[in-house]
């Protein structure tokens, strides 16, 4: 894919919905949306390896353990 400086992403429109949460619409070309995807699945998998790299007892108890 050809490398571009410039991103083409634009918000179409934002609703909010009962439960707090909101619903965006978006447009964007074909290397925005590869690149966007790109950095999003690398973000799970950048978080997946850190989490492996926990001891597993840090892993299944996820409160800190303090002498009291």
């Amino acid at each position: 894919m050809k490398r571009k400086n410039d991103f083409k992403f634009t918000v179409n429109r934002i609703t909010e919905n009962e439960d707090g949460s909101a619903n965006c619409e978006v447009d964007m070309d074909d290397y925005t949306k590869t690149k966007l995807i790109e950095a999003g699945v690398m973000s799970i998998l950048r978080q997946y390896i850190e989490q492996e790299r926990r001891p597993w007892y840090k892993r299944i108890f996820k409160r800190k353990i303090t002498n009291a």
